[in-house]
């Protein structure tokens, strides 16, 4: 009878390790996920700014202004594409899990992951055109 009682008592206690153990696990890797969300968005925020500077600097340039920008190709691993539509530029994931978009003026054209041409013609920013 002791020696059932014992064995009993030590599932007990592998069952409880168990459930702390995946509990733990559980928490561990949701704020690990939670922190790779933080640094995309921070990176695509980055990215924006960079972007809307430049658009900026652009629009107060006299005409006939050119420069080149650069752009990181990934956003940790991700790829993502970059959209102007209606005033509005869109940096997304090509996996749809982010996304971040700034109103942005007087801009034609697209953007794209690593090497864009920013000119000023007839008062007019162009982007890769």
């Amino acid at each position: 009878m002791k020696r059932a009682q014992s064995a009993i008592e030590f599932m007990i206690l592998i069952g409880v390790l168990l459930l702390l153990m995946t509990g733990f696990l559980a928490f561990v890797g949701n704020n690990i996920s939670q922190k790779q969300i933080e640094q995309r968005t921070a990176l695509m925020r980055s990215i924006a700014d960079n972007i809307e500077q430049e658009i900026r600097l652009a629009n107060s340039a006299s005409n006939g202004y050119s420069r080149n920008l650069e752009l990181p190709s990934t956003i940790l691993g991700k790829e993502y594409a970059i959209d102007i539509i209606d005033s509005l530029l869109q940096i997304r994931t090509l996996d749809a899990k982010s996304s971040l978009a700034v109103p942005i003026s007087n801009v034609t054209g697209t953007l794209t992951p690593g090497a864009n041409i920013i000119r000023k013609v007839n008062n007019q920013v162009y982007a890769n055109q």
